[in-house]
């Protein structure tokens, strides 16, 4: 992996998990925070290797990503 892209995702990967966290919490629903952050800094690794640039899309990422984590592993 690219040390500055490494380097990236260890700065957001706090962030993430603190959302992940606060959105079970708050939701009351059962899952695991650590599945998102997986999610959510796979996601954006995919999107680095694309040449897409980290920006706003990384904030609207960390908050979709607890729901739509949750959503995939309900469908069968």
């Amino acid at each position: 992996m690219d040390k500055t892209l490494e380097i990236e995702l260890a700065q957001i990967r706090p962030k993430v998990l603190s959302t992940a966290q606060r959105f079970f919490r708050v939701t009351g629903l059962d899952g695991d925070p650590e599945d998102v952050v997986q999610d959510v800094l796979l996601r954006l690794w995919v999107a680095r290797r694309n040449g897409e640039k980290m920006g706003k899309s990384v904030r609207m990422l960390i908050r979709s990503t607890p729901s739509r984590h949750l959503i995939s592993k309900a469908l069968p």
